[in-house]
């Protein structure tokens, strides 16, 4: 059990007042109790700090002992006749403002038998003044604490408050953050050693703006193997063309000689109609017995002759034929390998203008107009496109920057495009809260977040929004939804910021956790905890306890 010290507590001016009485002996001992009584008093003091208040203690008491003392020697000098000096130093010792009184030697002689008695009676009456005193304290405090007891038994008055039922308007709250509306890693296309780096880091360019060149010795001499092919097909193309105007000519000149042959047939087939008239004749002549036989003879012979004839233009018509036939062919083969002469120089023209687009990734370019965030590259660095490293420059467009705030899934069923969102960022704290809408939103959840991403888009000329800075945005969701509310000033919050109220019921009060939802700073969201029509206490400076009994105000 803990240490109570009991300290006595004197009031200056009532001592002083005390002492002078005492010291004029106009009062005897017994007189003077009662006013002892009322100067001093006994408190009790809990030892909150035990060193501190056990030298509290030895201060106070040694302050009422110097007083008692101080009593007992003036009783003491009116003994010994020396009432005058007692009285001077007493009026010193408490009364240095009041004026000393002049009393005449009769008196002194009259009054100093009396304080005699009277001092030896006081020094007796000490010790139970103290224990008196003690008592009365003792009394004291336990008619106090009977007091507060009584104070707490009687039901403190409070005023209530209803849970009602409101459409309330639902947002939540998300961190938000800040990326460029574009942004661009720059790596390299090509193989080579970078030859010089144009721009830095913060640096603005444009769309096509030189990041840097990279020197390609390799493709700079392919490039120049490709261009010789290249004017060495278009030299077989020119060929080509040459084999075909001969080819056309070996066919013109073999009809020529095919429609020749056929001209000539028409002659040897008269010819030999003629002769095959002539034998006719002649051979019934013959047998008339008009001519003789060996004219017959001679005229079958001219039309044998003719026949023959027929026979050999037959087949210089058929070897003309043939001839044109095999110029068509080789006409048809020189188009042909014209074809493919062709086909070659396209190829090397593709070839070769692969190998300037190439070289002209050897200039890095800047794919739109934005600025440079990073920079990892320097001048005589080996790249190559197959560098899975840093990138050599990242361009960002900050005119424009989006916001993405993911979105929970219980919640990311109500977001829709054009809700308003207002986005703070502690980097802007002393500023009002930044209004923007929903720009767009994915409409699905990550698997691996169990949140939907939700995109807003803010200008931002002057730059003073920085890719990757982080705020928090709340979202006004467009549904609202009837929830149950209370004013703010009835929900309590403990040390670890839990929620709960007071619930009143037949005048007893219940402490009841709550889970809380939206605050305007009016009125709050219950979500758990509590029904509708539900009575809780107002707003109260005491705290109470599960079963207190309370006097409920009208």
């Amino acid at each position: 059990m803990n240490a109570v010290f009991v300290v006595p507590m004197a009031d200056s001016s009532a001592v002083r007042d005390v002492s002078d009485l005492l010291m004029q002996g106009l009062f005897p001992p017994e007189a003077i109790v009662p006013l002892i009584e009322p100067v001093v008093t006994f408190r009790r003091i809990p030892p909150t700090d035990p060193v501190a208040t056990a030298v509290t203690s030895v201060i106070y008491w040694w302050r009422y002992l110097k007083f008692c003392l101080i009593a007992v020697t003036a009783g003491t000098l009116h003994a010994a006749k020396s009432f005058q000096s007692a009285k001077v130093l007493t009026m010193r010792r408490f009364r240095p403002d009041r004026k000393l009184r002049k009393f005449s030697g009769s008196g002194i002689r009259q009054n100093a038998g009396s304080v005699a008695r009277s001092t030896t009676r006081f020094a007796i009456l000490l010790s139970g003044l103290v224990l008196l005193a003690s008592g009365c304290s003792r009394n004291s405090a336990a008619e106090r604490d009977a007091e507060s007891k009584d104070k707490l038994s009687q039901p403190v008055a409070v005023k209530t408050v209803a849970v009602t039922q409101q459409d309330v308007q639902a947002s939540t709250v998300q961190p938000a953050t800040v990326l460029p509306f574009y942004e661009a890693a720059i790596r390299a296309k090509v193989h080579g050693y970078v030859k010089d780096v144009k721009v830095d880091i913060g640096d603005v360019v444009e769309q096509g703006a030189t990041l840097a060149v990279i020197d390609v010795p390799e493709s700079l001499t392919q490039r120049q193997q490709a261009v010789a092919r290249l004017q060495q097909q278009k030299a077989e193309i020119e060929r080509a063309n040459a084999g075909i105007q001969l080819a056309e000519a070996n066919v013109a000149s073999a009809e020529a000689l095919a429609e020749e042959a056929r001209s000539k047939m028409q002659q040897v087939e008269a010819s030999l109609a003629a002769a095959q008239s002539e034998f006719g004749r002649t051979e019934d002549l013959v047998k008339r017995g008009s001519m003789q036989p060996r004219v017959l003879d001679e005229v079958r012979e001219r039309r044998d002759s003719a026949a023959a004839g027929k026979s050999a233009v037959t087949a210089a018509i058929g070897s003309a034929d043939a001839s044109v036939n095999v110029a068509k062919a080789e006409l048809a083969a020189a188009k042909a390998d014209a074809k493919a002469a062709e086909a070659k120089i396209r190829i090397q023209e593709a070839e070769l203008a692969e190998i300037d687009e190439l070289i002209g990734f050897a200039t890095l370019k800047s794919p739109f107009a934005g600025v440079i965030t990073a920079r990892n590259v320097s001048p005589g660095n080996l790249v190559s496109e197959r560098s899975t490293g840093e990138p050599l420059f990242i361009v960002s467009q900050m005119h424009k920057v989006r916001i993405h705030i993911p979105v929970p899934e219980n919640e990311a069923a109500h977001v829709e495009r054009g809700d308003s969102i207002s986005v703070r960022f502690p980097s802007f704290a002393a500023e009002e809260a930044m209004t923007v809408e929903v720009s767009r939103l994915t409409g699905r959840l990550d698997p691996s977040t169990r949140t939907m991403l939700v995109e807003a888009e803010v200008a931002n000329d002057d730059r003073k929004l920085i890719p990757g800075m982080f705020g928090h945005a709340t979202i006004s969701l467009s549904t609202a939804t009837p929830s149950n509310v209370l004013p703010a000033r009835a929900v309590r919050f403990s040390e670890d910021g839990a929620a709960y109220v007071y619930v009143v019921k037949s005048g007893e009060v219940s402490v009841v956790p709550v889970t809380t939802g939206e605050d305007d700073g009016h009125n709050i969201q219950i979500v758990s905890g509590l029904e509708t029509g539900q009575t809780v206490l107002d707003a109260h400076l005491q705290r109470f306890r599960d079963g207190q009994e309370v006097r409920v105000l009208k």
